[in-house]
């Protein structure tokens, strides 16, 4: 959050700030928006016109020189001081000063930049020398507003333009308006303050100094920070001389500091964390956050090392921590390490410390900065990487290898028991035939579940034994195949070249084509995962481990697959059980992004609802956009809660729309069916719903179709629950895996929804723009509701009005917006 409120001041900021890679010749990495205003260019104009090349800026009589200030300020080393005259878009110059500060970011060293317009100055600086004693005190105070004012009666005798500028008037306008009495600009709560602080500066006619708000023409507050003193005036009257400041930024920046301090705090004391600082020299350490459970009161403490040692730190950990503590006291390095700590209770805890050291550029003095959170397993298990241990799948190998039931034939598949396979193959690998080639296979059946629900245990069985058999004709050698557990196969195979052995996988999926048009023959598909033998050393698990890892990697898609096992194959696996753990780290940490996409019907101005879009902000920063998201939750059960927590946020910010008084539009959640396993997932998300004082009408939830066909018991009663408590329930893609109309009449479906991607595959096919016409024709006459999902150009709309669908959402017509913007430009009160 600080870093967060840091960028907004950078951007925010009346100064132009900047990074550039090198100096003189250097390129600018980052500036803010008011150093391009200032040279009167955007970001994109700069960059095509100069190519972001620094010394641009500069005016070209004047370059050499700068060159040669750079130069020798650099070698004398410290911060670049330089002052020239700047260059416009308009070719106007102007005085510019650029302060330049060495840094090293992620090891490279760059070069942060402050831009300031010093025109105003340097011309006052001019007209100083040629003056009278007035403008000598223009020249030793801060540029800003100059006024000469009658304290008596607050009025005005002379003011320059800055001084109109403070408040946004013309000189015309502040006359006419206020008679040029400055105190009727004042903040109604800080009249009497200022006014007792005049006085008092009166009676001793000395110095004025004093910050005050004024309500600018604009209707805004303004902070002025006021410094005068008193001068001969020619009528005798008591007249300072002051010159006024606009501080407004200063303030603001303090007020967000000091909210941005209280915030951190807020938040440190909830997690059970403390955020502290130690300064070396002096040896004090300060702290914030969850104090009062340490054993310790207070937040500043002189020389707390010896103490801590004694009476905090557990004596077991004392001798590790004190070699931490030296460390990283003595240079800038990080250290981590989770250490016993004594507690308010007077017994120890375990915590984790974490702590940077690092110099001040301006003082040279040397700090630590902290913060000491409560230990505990998950911390420990999302902060390690790496490391050599087996997935849920891989282990189920090795347990089974281990069970009695391996010892057993298999009477299902009349094929041999798995623990006989592996002492087989064991064998064979130990005295190999020379040039033989030899590969591990796994099989499976896919969705096999669905056949037991529909046709019963007998018929799965059947299923099993013509799979197995398949199997051990075409890819096992000498009868080497086993059924592992459920529809799950394991063979070894010994084949002459690659070439030979695509060639026995094809003759499997041929066979299997053939057999399913054999009378009452249930078709099916599988996916075969091979692992190819080259090093013997490996171990028999780990091959099978490959070979699976294979088959896993194939799994769901339609169709008969294969999959050879490959070093990327498990490097993907990897890569994807470290998203997955990103996204939960992400759904506890609350670095979840919901955007919002309209959904009109008819008139792009007739918006009926929208849809809800997660994006995960992962550990490196970047985001996860929701379509690879959603990949994600159909291929894994692990994120099961996801939905329900989505929903949650949704919920959470529909209310909000309401209690402001906004109209609420019905808001579609993509679900799986492992999000939706059962009635107590539905009641759950209906208490959220309650708590908001919203309806169910308010929410729909988008299926995909493919869930339907292997549907659940308790995936159907989930769907059942919600459709009597008054949800919609949409099938989304409809028609991408040709839904059996038995499930429409079995499930209370309230709708349906047809992706755009599919319609290109239509646009020149008349008869199928018939169908789906008929379709949205059946489906209105029975109250079902059609809408088009990813309309994303101008021939999927203009498809979509042909087939008759008025309800539709896509970037064709509107993009995803953040909530906070999507509430403003689509939701009125």
């Amino acid at each position: 959050m600080m870093k967060e409120h840091a960028l907004q001041f950078i951007e925010k900021s009346d100064t132009g700030l900047g990074v550039v890679d090198t100096i003189p010749e250097g390129t600018i990495l980052y500036a803010n928006d008011f150093f391009y205003n200032m040279i009167g260019y955007s970001k994109e104009e700069y960059e095509n016109k100069h190519n972001n090349r620094l010394m641009e800026i500069i005016a070209d009589d004047e370059i050499q020189g700068v060159k040669s200030l750079i130069y020798r300020q650099a070698s004398m080393g410290g911060a670049i001081n330089l002052e020239f005259h700047a260059r416009r878009s308009d070719g106007s110059k102007f005085w510019m000063k650029v302060l330049f500060r060495k840094h090293s970011v992620d090891e490279k060293t760059v070069y942060f930049c402050t831009f300031v317009n010093i025109d105003y100055p340097k011309t006052l600086m001019e007209q100083a020398f040629k003056s009278k004693q007035e403008l000598d005190i223009i020249a030793n105070s801060i540029p800003g507003g100059l006024a000469k004012i009658r304290m008596t009666d607050m009025y005005l005798k002379y003011a320059n333009d800055g001084f109109f500028r403070l408040a946004g008037y013309t000189r015309a306008e502040y006359s006419s308006l206020f008679q040029n009495h400055c105190n009727r600009l004042l903040h109604p709560d800080d009249l009497e303050i200022t006014t007792r602080t005049v006085n008092t500066a009166l009676d001793n006619k000395g110095l004025l100094a004093l910050e005050y708000r004024i309500v600018a023409k604009d209707g805004s507050t303004r902070w002025s920070y006021l410094n005068g003193r008193l001068v001969d005036d020619e009528d005798g009257e008591l007249v300072y001389l002051c010159i006024i400041i606009d501080v407004t930024n200063r303030k603001r920046a303090e007020k967000e500091l000091k909210e941005a301090k209280k915030y951190a705090e807020g938040i440190a004391k909830m997690r059970g964390e403390t955020f502290w600082s130690y300064h070396v020299p002096t040896k004090t350490l300060r702290r914030m956050g969850d104090i009062e459970n340490s054993y310790i009161n207070g937040r500043e403490f002189k020389d707390p090392y010896e103490y801590w040692m004694q009476n905090v730190v557990h004596p077991a950990d004392a001798e590790e921590f004190s070699k931490h503590y030296k460390k990283v006291t003595s240079s800038e390095c990080y250290q981590s390490m989770v250490v016993r700590f004594r507690n308010k209770t007077g017994d120890y805890e375990t915590v984790k410390v974490s702590a940077e050291g690092c110099k001040d550029e301006e003082t040279g003095d040397n700090y630590v900065y902290g913060v000491i959170e409560p230990y505990t397993d998950e911390l420990l298990r999302i902060t390690q990487k790496g490391g050599t241990k087996r997935s849920k799948e891989e282990n189920r190998l090795i347990r089974l290898a281990k069970s009695a039931r391996a010892e057993l034939k298999d009477s299902v598949s009349g094929l041999m028991p798995y623990s006989s396979f592996l002492k087989k193959v064991e064998k064979i690998l130990n005295e190999p035939e020379e040039g033989a080639n030899y590969a591990f296979v796994c099989a499976d059946i896919n969705n096999f579940h669905r056949f037991n629900q529909h046709y019963g245990f007998s018929r799965s069985n059947e299923i099993l034994r013509k799979f197995g058999k398949l199997l051990k004709n075409y890819l096992s050698f000498d009868g080497l195949c086993s059924r592992v557990d459920g529809d799950y196969f394991v063979m070894f195979y010994k084949y002459d070249d690659h070439k030979s052995l695509i060639k026995a996988i094809t003759r499997l999926f041929n066979e299997r084509e053939e057999q399913a048009g054999e009378g009452d023959y249930v078709n099916f598909n599988t996916a075969i995962g091979l692992y190819l033998v080259k090093d013997y050393n490996v171990e028999l698990i780990t091959m099978l481990e490959n070979a699976d890892l294979a088959r896993r990697s194939i799994k769901g898609i339609k169709g008969d697959h294969y999959s050879v096992y490959t070093d990327d194959i498990r490097n993907n696996t990897s890569a994807e059980d470290e998203l997955i753990e990103d996204v939960r780290i992400a759904m506890r940490n609350k670095q979840l992004e919901i955007k919002y996409r309209p959904r009109i019907q008819g008139d792009k101005s007739n918006i009926i609802g929208c849809k809800a879009l997660p994006y995960v902000m992962l550990r490196d920063g970047s985001y996860i956009d929701h379509n690879r998201l959603m990949r994600l939750l159909e291929k894994t059960s692990k994120l099961e809660d996801f939905g329900v927590y989505i929903f949650t946020e949704v919920a959470n910010n529909l209310g909000a729309w309401k209690a402001l008084g906004n109209k609420v539009i019905p808001v579609s959640i993509v679900f799986s069916a492992i999000q939706l396993s059962s009635e107590r997932v539905v009641r759950k998300m209906d208490k959220v719903v309650e708590m908001n004082n919203l309806e169910p009408s308010d929410f729909i939830f988008e299926i995909p179709e493919k869930y339907f066909t292997d549907r659940t018991l308790g995936f159907e009663k989930a769907i059942k629950k919600l459709v009597s408590l008054g949800y919609s329930v949409v099938v989304s893609r409809f028609g991408s895996f040709n839904l059996n109309v038995s499930v429409v009449k079995a499930l209370p479906i309230t709708g349906i929804k047809l992706h755009g991607e599919y319609f290109n595959d239509y646009l020149s096919n008349e008869r199928d723009k018939k169908i789906l016409r008929k379709i949205i024709e059946l489906c209105n006459d029975i109250n079902i509701s059609v809408m088009c999902g990813s309309i994303n150009t101008e021939l999927q709309y203009k498809f979509a009005k042909e087939i008759g669908c008025e309800i539709m959402e896509g970037d064709y017509i509107y993009a995803a917006a953040k909530n906070r913007a999507f509430e403003h430009l689509y939701l009125g009160k």
